[in-house]
């Protein structure tokens, strides 16, 4: 239980100078780097576009799981940071806005299924038995009814959040664990299906039943990622969460980094497996794709970029409990995600094959302006209220945790 005011209240955290015009920076730096990129490949432009979004939108939507999770759990761990989660989800309505011209502007220069009569022939059949689905109406009613259910439950969490803040009623705490475990109900196919559409159907000649439990790691590692450094980052030398955040509680989120970059594996490998061993056409293209043509050695240092330096790095208890080192892993880990969307991606621009694969500083640039878009939001959001939840009855326990 909470004990009042005779607990650590976090320090008032003051938003402005340097640091909006940092990020107001990164903005327009990536703003520049999409418009060179459109000036000088398009076709890859609108795909470095949806890269970019998704990259930003998954922290928003791994916000939400996590303190979805933590509310149904009647987990500690994360109390004390739970202001990070609550400002962090405040991306999704700018999310929501984008979704809409992206879909209708970006249209078949994203998803080629959206413009059938401008095909090959020989594609045509492959949507012959998928049109009930892939469809653009029924696309856009599932993923922004997703969205709209995130951002509605995420902001009933926040405003019972602060309230209890104010009258320490306990019924608060209670209400957001029952609506969190509806929540988690929904949310589960939710993510699965944004994946799948947001992302699997760049290319509708291949299906995966388990890309939407691989495409939910990537978001929840890379939420995770990112917590890890706003955490820090406000746990520092006089930061607002500085006497609250100690070092079990990093440690407990390096735990975390290091246990999903395990999972991640173990979900790709075990679809990679499946594919291979069925050695079906219609699924191994998708591998094949990402083979052949110079993709081989990207594939490679994939693996090792994706998996095997974050484990063996993670691995060790210092790096857990050291702020700089686990600042530098949750960065390796956030670069390795959008590593991924280009390996998912830039394949899809040619649904015949034979592309191979091209390094450009442009391709940057859309996610660098929309991560600059939500450090905005996320520090503004984070600087308008109390800094940790005080008055939660389970922030003595997170104070106290592994003593």
């Amino acid at each position: 239980m909470s004990h009042g005011h005779s607990l650590p209240e976090g320090r008032p955290f003051t938003y402005g100078g340097s640091q909006i015009v940092l990020h107001l920076a990164l903005v327009v730096v990536g703003l520049g780097l999409a418009a060179a990129g459109f000036a000088a490949d398009p076709a890859r432009a609108w795909k470095t576009v949806l890269m970019g979004y998704m990259f930003v939108t998954y922290l928003g939507l791994g916000a939400a799981f996590t303190q979805g999770i933590q509310y149904v759990a009647n987990a500690a761990w994360g109390v004390g940071f739970r202001r990070v989660l609550e400002a962090m989800v405040n991306i999704l309505p700018v999310s929501f806005v984008l979704y809409i011209p992206l879909v209708l502007i970006g249209h078949g220069h994203i998803w080629a299924w959206m413009e059938p009569d401008k095909l090959d022939h020989s594609l045509n059949h492959f949507l012959e038995s998928k049109h009930w689905y892939l469809n653009v109406p029924g696309f856009m009613v599932r993923d922004l009814t997703f969205m709209g259910l995130v951002i509605v439950v995420t902001q009933l969490w926040r405003r019972w959040s602060l309230a209890q803040d104010k009258t320490g009623d306990e019924k608060y705490t209670w209400w957001s664990l029952r609506l969190g475990a509806a929540f988690l109900v929904l949310w589960a196919p939710g993510i699965s299906i944004f994946g799948f559409d947001m992302l699997m159907s760049l290319d509708f000649k291949w299906f995966s039943s388990m890309f939407g439990v691989y495409t939910f790691v990537g978001c929840f590692q890379s939420t995770l990622a990112m917590i890890t450094l706003l955490t820090l980052w406000h746990r520092r030398e006089g930061g607002a969460l500085d006497g609250v955040v100690g070092k079990n509680n990093i440690h407990d989120l390096g735990k975390f980094l290091f246990g999903f970059t395990v999972f991640w594996a173990y979900i790709a490998f075990g679809q990679m497996l499946i594919i291979w061993y069925a050695d079906l056409p219609e699924e191994t293209t998708w591998f094949r794709d990402r083979w052949d043509n110079g993709w081989a050695p990207v594939s490679l240092a994939f693996i090792v970029i994706r998996f095997v330096f974050p484990f063996f790095f993670l691995m060790r208890r210092k790096v857990k409990r050291n702020p700089k080192l686990l600042a530098f892993a949750a960065c390796w880990i956030l670069g390795a995600h959008f590593f991924d969307l280009y390996w998912i991606t830039i394949p899809t621009l040619t649904l015949h094959g034979g592309i191979g694969p091209k390094a450009s500083f442009f391709d940057i640039g859309p996610a660098v302006a929309y991560l600059g878009v939500f450090l905005f939001l996320v520090q503004t959001v984070i600087s308008r209220h109390k800094t940790v939840p005080s008055q939660d009855p389970r922030y003595d326990e997170f104070l106290h945790l592994h003593q």
